[in-house]
């Protein structure tokens, strides 16, 4: 199971490096190939370069916050699922119309790991 998932790339994005550390080591551990952006920037650049498969995306970052980088996301890479990992209790409207799914950071790693399952191809 775990080297099937390997195919599959996850795009971590988070103006946190202890965040992103954590979130990488949990993605790879499940098998999976992690790139890490720290900023809607970097992210927008990396994808320039990757075949990304799903994107983990936080709120506030300063520069470009998660809306704005989410909808640059849409706009080059339509297909690609983005859950929004934040910690406000209630995020704006428009931002819940351009990602797929939502998770509170304090819901827990597990419910960020499935969230992001779901919205992946299934695995062989």
């Amino acid at each position: 199971m775990k080297s099937s998932r390997r195919s599959l790339t996850i795009l971590l994005i988070d103006d946190e490096p202890a965040i992103l550390s954590l979130h990488r080591a949990l993605f790879e551990t499940l098998g999976y190939s992690v790139l890490t952006a720290g900023s809607g920037d970097e992210a927008l650049t990396a994808m320039q370069g990757h075949p990304i498969d799903a994107v983990v995306l936080d709120y506030m970052m300063p520069t470009m916050d998660g809306e704005e980088t989410a909808r640059r996301i849409r706009k080059a890479h339509s297909n690609v699922p983005i859950v929004i990992s934040s910690a406000l209790e209630s995020l704006p409207g428009p931002l819940l119309e351009i990602a797929d799914a939502t998770v509170g950071k304090g819901r827990g790693l597990a419910a960020l790991i499935r969230e992001v399952e779901k919205l992946l191809p299934p695995v062989n």
